[in-house]
């Protein structure tokens, strides 16, 4: 079951995108003891997106839209995020899964907390 941080995740994306496909993946538990996770859940995250919303942008504007709609997370809580946006297109073009990509992979991204 999806933590609180995860479940706003999903509803923010859904709402901002009307995805086809979304996977909210809490990865904190690979980083407990990584300084930004410091004894917190549900600091690490990984998202993959599929939405028409992405067509005809780069993959840093689509990681830079994805942020936009989660800037409170990634203001508080939420400590990285990795992100793979993709259209539908490119989603029946290639899976991650199947070791076939079309180079849309998002990047890591981390905040560093100003103060």
């Amino acid at each position: 079951m999806p933590g609180p941080v995860a479940r706003r995740i999903e509803e923010k994306l859904g709402g901002e995108f009307a995805p086809v496909r979304l996977i909210v993946q809490d990865q904190s538990e690979a980083h407990s003891g990584h300084a930004g996770a410091a004894g917190r859940t549900e600091t690490h995250f990984r998202v993959e997106i599929v939405s028409a919303a992405f067509a005809g942008l780069n993959r840093v504007a689509r990681e830079r839209l994805v942020q936009a709609a989660l800037r409170e997370e990634l203001k508080g809580h939420v400590h990285a995020l990795s992100v793979l946006a993709r259209t539908p297109a490119e989603e029946n073009m290639s899976s991650p899964s199947t070791g076939s990509d079309t180079g849309v992979w998002g990047f890591r991204h981390t905040l560093k907390k100003k103060g």
